[in-house]
């Protein structure tokens, strides 16, 4: 995925959402999560490189709790 290409204000969104999905596979109780956010690397590589383009652009976010 070319993360550089999208806008500042789709990365925020994008990072916003995968904080949410966490959030809310954290709190679900089950043992089957509706997001997979901590089972499936994929989520961290994407939430990772989000971050990173965040940093380069010198925006302000609060980094994902993993």
């Amino acid at each position: 995925m070319n993360i550089p290409g999208f806008t500042t204000t789709t990365l925020l969104e994008f990072h916003a959402k995968v904080t949410e999905c966490l959030k809310k596979d954290d709190e679900n109780p089950n043992a089957q999560k509706d997001y997979g956010v901590r089972s499936f690397n994929d989520w961290r590589t994407f939430a990772d490189g989000i971050e990173t383009e965040l940093t380069t652009r010198g925006i302000s976010f609060t980094a994902i709790p993993w």
